[in-house]
C-alpha cells in the first residue's frame, strides 16, 4: 500500500468518514469512568489534538451519551437496580438503614445511611448535624438531601444522604423521620441531644422540632443576612447596606448579652424595618448571646455546602449510579482519615491543638488575681473577666461558645497547676477522632447482580417535565455573590452599581 496521497484530498478537510458518533464512545469511555464531568467541548478538543479530526459539537454530545449508556446501562432500566442495591447494602453492611418509595411504579425517594457512618458520628463526632439539599444535575432531575457532621479536626463527616423528587416540606419530614429511626437504631445512641445547623427552609423548620423534640436548632447566619438584605435593605444605598449588614453580623457573633441588646437597639433605630424582621427571624436560633445550645463556634452551614461540592461529579450521574459513587467516595475518605488518625501524636486533633496553644500563649501576658482556688479575676487590656474553673465558664463568653478554654481561662488553669486538656471538650481529642473512623464501609460487589431481560421492571425513572433548550449546569448565584461581583460603571469599584454609587469623582 502506498500511504502517500497524490490527489491532495487528505489535505483539504479535517473530518473523517469513520469518525461517527458510534466511534466516539470507544475513545472517551475510559476517561468518562474517571471523569463524569467530561464535557463535549473537551471531547472535541481532545480528539482534534490526538487524531487531527474536527468533530461537530452534536456528534461529540451524542457520542458521550452512548458512552454513558454503555458504562451505566439503559436509563429506563437502571432505576430498577435500586431494589437490589438497598438489599445489598443491608447484607454487606449489617446495621445500615435503607428506604425507598415509588409512586405509580416510578421512583420517588431514597434514603441511605451506612452503619459505619452512623456509628462514627454517635461515638466520635460532636452532636452537631448539618442538613441541606442540592439539585441533581442529571436529566431526570431531583434533589439530594444530606446530613453531615464535623469530626474532631473540623473536617466534614457524611452521616446519611437521600434523593427526593422535589425539595418539599413532605420530603423533608420523610427524610427526618427515617434519619431519626436510623439514629435510634444505633446501639451507641444513649439519648444525646443534637444541635441542627440548617438554612431557613420551611420543611426543615417544621421537621426538626417534630422528630427531634428537645434538640437545638441553629440557623445559618449567611442565610439570615441574605434575607435581611432582601427584605429590609432593598432601597438602601450600597454603603448603608454594608454598614447595616456588618451590624447584623456583630449582633450574631457577640457572646455577651449586654452587647447584644445594645447592638439590637442600634440596628432597629438605624433601620426601621429591622424590628419586624427580627421578630420573625428568631435571633434565639442564630445569635451567640441567646442561643441556648452548644454549637462550638459554628455559625454557618458551610459544611453542608462542602458536601454538595464534594459530590459534584456524582450529581451528574443517574440516581442509581450517583448513590453508589457517593458510597465509594465516603469509603475512600474514611480509609484515608483512618490512616491519618494513626499518625496523630498529640492529645487533641491538630487544628484544636493549635488553637489551644495560641490561647495559652496569649493568656501568659495577662494579670490574674485569685479569689479562691477555682475563681479568678483576670485583667485584659480594657476590661476584666471572671473565670470559674469549677463551672468551666468565663464572663467573656468564648469558653461557653467554643468548648475550649479562652486565653483568660488558660491563664488561670496554668496558674492553678492544672492541665489544659482537662478543661477542653472531649470531642476534640485525637482518640475520639480515631474512633470516628474505626469502622469501615464494606464493598458492594455487583458481579452477582441479577440481569434478566425477561424480569418485570418494578421501578421506572421519575416523571419529569423537560424544558426546552439545554439543561442548566451552573447553579444560580446568591444575592451575596451578585453584589460582590457587581462593578459600578461610574467609579469602577466593586459591590454596587451606577444607580447606588455615592463615590466622589474628582
Amino acid at each position: 500500500m502506498n500511504g502517500n496521497h497524490t490527489c491532495g484530498g487528505g489535505m483539504q478537510v479535517q473530518s473523517h468518514p469513520k469518525a461517527s458518533k458510534c466511534w466516539v464512545p470507544n475513545i472517551v469511555k475510559n476517561k468518562l469512568q474517571d471523569m463524569p464531568l467530561y464535557k463535549p467541548t473537551d471531547i472535541v478538543k481532545d480528539i482534534r489534538r490526538e487524531y487531527g479530526v474536527q468533530l461537530p459539537y452534536h456528534q461529540a454530545w451524542h457520542g458521550k451519551e452512548l458512552a454513558m449508556k454503555e458504562i451505566y446501562g439503559d436509563r429506563s432500566l437502571s432505576y430498577d437496580r435500586i431494589r437490589w442495591y438497598c438489599d445489598a447494602i443491608v447484607q454487606t453492611n449489617p446495621g445500615s438503614i435503607t428506604e425507598y418509595e415509588t409512586i405509580e411504579g416510578r421512583f420517588r425517594r431514597l434514603f441511605i445511611c451506612f452503619h459505619a457512618s452512623l456509628l462514627g458520628f454517635i461515638k466520635g463526632c460532636r452532636p452537631l448535624i448539618f442538613m441541606d439539599g442540592t439539585f441533581i444535575k442529571h436529566k431526570d432531575g431531583g434533589v439530594l438531601l444530606g446530613a453531615t457532621a464535623k469530626d474532631g479536626n473540623d473536617d466534614m463527616f457524611p452521616i446519611a444522604y437521600g434523593v427526593v423528587d422535589t425539595e418539599t416540606d413532605e420530603n423533608w419530614e420523610w427524610f427526618c423521620q427515617i434519619f431519626k429511626e436510623a439514629i435510634h437504631s444505633c446501639s451507641a445512641y444513649h439519648g444525646q441531644k443534637f444541635t441542627f445547623m440548617t438554612d431557613r427552609h420551611q420543611g426543615i423548620i417544621k421537621s426538626v422540632p417534630k422528630y427531634f423534640p428537645g434538640c437545638y436548632h441553629s440557623y445559618c447566619i449567611r442565610h439570615v443576612k441574605e434575607n435581611f438584605k432582601n427584605q429590609v435593605l432593598v432601597h438602601y444605598r450600597a454603603a448603608d447596606r454594608k454598614r447595616l449588614l456588618d451590624l447584623v453580623n456583630a449582633v450574631a457573633y457577640t457572646p455577651r448579652l449586654n452587647v447584644f441588646q445594645k447592638l439590637i437597639g442600634k440596628l432597629t433605630s438605624e433601620a426601621p424595618g429591622a424590628s419586624t424582621f427580627l421578630l420573625h427571624a428568631n435571633p434565639e436560633h442564630w445569635a451567640n448571646a441567646i442561643f441556648s445550645g452548644p454549637r462550638w463556634g459554628t455559625m454557618t452551614s458551610n459544611v453542608a455546602e462542602c458536601f454538595n461540592s464534594w459530590i459534584l461529579e456524582a450529581r451528574h450521574l443517574p440516581i442509581p449510579q450517583m448513590v453508589d459513587h457517593i458510597r465509594l467516595q465516603i469509603m475512600q475518605m474514611m480509609h484515608e482519615r483512618r490512616n491519618q488518625g494513626y499518625s496523630i501524636q498529640t492529645h487533641l486533633c491538630p487544628d484544636a491543638e493549635k488553637v489551644l496553644h495560641k490561647n495559652a500563649e496569649d493568656g501568659r501576658r495577662l494579670s490574674m488575681f485569685t479569689s479562691n482556688i477555682m475563681i479568678y479575676d483576670v485583667k485584659d487590656t480594657n476590661y476584666s473577666c471572671k473565670v470559674d474553673l469549677q463551672n468551666c465558664s468565663c464572663s467573656c463568653g468564648e469558653w461557653r461558645i467554643f468548648g475550649m478554654p479562652c486565653k483568660h481561662a488558660c491563664a488561670c488553669i496554668e496558674k492553678a497547676g492544672r492541665s489544659l486538656y482537662q478543661f477542653t471538650d472531649i470531642w476534640f481529642q485525637a482518640e475520639l477522632y480515631r474512633t470516628t473512623y474505626a469502622e469501615a464501609i464494606n464493598p458492594i460487589p455487583d458481579i452477582e447482580e441479577p440481569h434478566s431481560a425477561s424480569e418485570e421492571i418494578h421501578i421506572l425513572p421519575p416523571m419529569k417535565k423537560t424544558r426546552t433548550g439545554r439543561p442548566k449546569k451552573k447553579r444560580r448565584p446568591s444575592q451575596v455573590e451578585l453584589v460582590r461581583d457587581m462593578r459600578c460603571g461610574r467609579c469602577g469599584k466593586l459591590g454596587h452599581n451606577r444607580r447606588t454609587c455615592n463615590e466622589v469623582i474628582l
